[in-house]
């Protein structure tokens, strides 16, 4: 059985204004963003002790009989161990014996949710806010049941009502801001941001407002608005220096997000200010170092995708050479970047071309990898790289079958009769030579929407694992 006053760090004979005292602290604590699972719990906590109603038959429990008691601990339980049938079971055979205990009916409902049925948890979330109006959990729950259906008026509503109870929840400010945006309702999420930021003076909490106000701008590609914000979160780091870590970082997380949805001049200009804020960070001036060296190379790689004369794998070459070290661990990336460099060297005689147009047409993105390609280009250096990487292999063995184009021990028949113009002179024709793997389903360009649905361009989601 979960101990909410354990979870809201108060003792069982605090008053309500205390509870919801804690409440407020907590959330600030352990925001959303950060810590899902603990502010879940928090909130559940608040929304049973919040309410002198279901706080009292929550106290209760223990001297409620056995098999409500022992029905509602394995309930938990389940819940916790996301068995959601199992726990949806034990809570509607206490609501058999006792259909009064809107504690648990109000789990029940929640519970439901959990297990993807909105239409029964829409109903218990009714009757609950018929029989207790007083209590804001339950419009708050049936406004988040509303917006799971789509009824996004119906959710709006009950979002104000949930206000119009606990005024001073943030935490139901940004839900009610986020049904608005998913309606595309610009001014109605501006003004309810805009109206919290009139209630919550505390820093913390105007810092969590003001990200959201950046957030929906660029979300309504209103990005001209966003400076402005920038400057006051700069203003605030400088009036609250205990806050400028937790700006700098947020801001920071925000440019990372842009970039890796190709709004490379607001993510720069957004990291740019982060690095402003804190200086000295390594982090951050490392991810602003890489934002500005990939914005950089941005048009000549879009070129360079879309350029049919050039192979494949210098195209991945090059990708891997400027890619953010965020977007991969950096022994992983050194791994991708090693097995796109051998076959580039395996099989030279296919690349040659390639390169050399490469040096020619685009001379900036050559410059990248000058060292490599003045090697591989040569036979007696290629020769010597050669040895160099296979004494690599056990290192970077581990991830090279993750990568598309260079798969160790394929039975691949695509290179069968290819002749290698150099292998004959340097003694290589006895050498088994590794075969890359041949993807089988339809090329996806750099710059195409990605597949899985994401909304982001390929190379920057499922693309970047390859």
């Amino acid at each position: 059985m979960k101990n909410y006053y354990e979870i809201l760090e108060v003792n069982s004979d605090v008053s309500q204004s205390e509870i919801k005292k804690a409440y407020f602290q907590m959330i600030r604590k352990y925001p959303r963003d950060k810590y899902e699972k603990k502010f879940m719990d928090i909130r559940e906590a608040y929304e049973n002790l919040g309410d002198e109603g279901t706080r009292s038959q929550y106290d209760s429990i223990d001297s409620l009989p056995d098999f409500i008691k022992n029905s509602y601990c394995a309930a938990v339980e389940f819940i916790e161990e996301e068995k959601f049938s199992s726990a949806i079971r034990k809570l509607e055979d206490i609501l058999k014996h006792d259909y009064k205990l809107y504690i648990f009916k109000a789990l029940l409902a929640e519970t439901y949710l959990k297990n993807n049925n909105s239409g029964k948890a829409i109903k218990l979330y009714e009757e609950l806010c018929e029989e207790i109006p007083q209590n804001f959990a339950f419009p708050r729950g049936l406004a988040h049941a509303y917006s799971l259906r789509g009824w996004n008026k119906k959710a709006i509503k009950e979002y104000k009502k949930a206000i119009e109870l606990d005024k001073n929840n943030i935490a139901l400010w940004f839900d009610l801001s986020k049904v608005y945006i998913g309606t595309k309702d610009y001014l109605g999420a501006k003004e309810t941001l805009d109206t919290a930021l009139q209630i919550f003076k505390d820093p913390s909490d105007s810092l969590s407002i003001y990200l959201s106000l950046i957030m929906l701008h660029i979300n309504f590609d209103m990005k001209d608005k966003v400076k402005d914000y920038l400057d006051i979160l700069d203003k605030l780091a400088k009036d609250n220096e205990d806050m400028k870590a937790s700006i700098a970082r947020s801001l920071t997380q925000i440019a990372s997000y842009l970039f890796n949805m190709d709004e490379d001049i607001e993510a720069h200009n957004i990291v740019e200010k982060a690095a402003e804020i804190l200086p000295e960070n390594k982090k951050i001036s490392k991810i602003k170092n890489e934002i500005e060296v990939i914005s950089e190379y941005e048009e000549d790689l879009n070129k360079l995708d879309n350029d049919n004369n050039i192979e494949e794998g210098i195209k991945a070459v090059i990708s891997m050479a400027v890619i953010a070290d965020n977007e991969f661990a950096g022994k992983d990336k050194e791994a991708i970047e090693y097995a796109y460099e051998y076959e580039v060297m395996e099989y030279f005689s296919k690349y040659k071309a390639s390169i050399k147009r490469l040096e020619k047409e685009y001379p900036n993105l050559y410059e990248i990898k000058l060292d490599f390609f003045t090697k591989v280009r040569n036979a007696d250096s290629r020769k010597k790289l050669r040895k160099e990487y296979e004494e690599k292999y056990d290192k970077y063995s581990y991830i090279l079958d993750k990568v598309n184009d260079f798969y160790i021990n394929s039975q691949s028949d695509f290179y069968d009769g290819f002749q290698f113009e150099d292998d004959d002179e340097y003694g290589y024709d006895d050498i088994e030579v590794q075969k890359p793997f041949v993807r089988e389903e339809i090329k996806i360009g750099r710059n195409d929407p990605c597949p899985c649905g994401s909304g982001k361009k390929y190379k920057k989601c499922c693309g970047k694992n390859l």
